[in-house]
C-alpha cells in the first residue's frame, strides 16, 4: 500500500510539472490569434493522461499478503466441507457475503 501511495504521489508531482510546462507554452502563445495546443503540448498532454491512467490501474489492483492464497468462491456445501478439511491444524476463516 505504501508503494502504491508513493507511486501516486510521484504521478501527481509529474502531472503538476507537466501542467506548468503547458501553462508556460500557452502563455507564450497568448499573443497569437490561434490558441490551440501545439503538437508538443498535445503530446505532453497525452503522455500525462496515459501516465495517470496507468497509476490508477496499478493502485486499483488487489494485492495479496505474501503467503496468502487467492480467495475461493464456494458454490455449494460439499466444496466448503472439502476446503475446510484440507487445512486441518491451521486457522480458518469463513466469510458469508451477501450481495444485498
Amino acid at each position: 500500500m505504501r508503494q502504491a501511495l508513493t507511486t501516486l504521489l510521484v504521478a501527481i508531482d509529474m502531472m503538476s510539472w507537466v501542467t506548468n510546462i503547458i501553462r508556460v507554452d500557452m502563455t507564450i502563445k497568448e499573443s497569437a490569434p490561434n490558441r490551440s495546443l501545439s503538437k508538443g503540448g498535445m503530446l505532453v498532454l497525452i503522455v500525462l493522461l496515459a501516465s495517470a491512467l496507468f497509476v490508477i490501474y496499478l493502485v486499483s489492483q488487489p494485492q495479496l499478503v505474501p503467503g496468502q492464497g487467492p480467495l475461493t468462491d464456494i458454490q455449494n456445501v460439499e466444496t466448503l466441507r472439502t476446503q475446510f478439511n484440507l487445512d486441518v491444524g491451521q486457522p480458518r476463516l469463513i466469510m458469508l457475503v451477501s450481495p444485498t
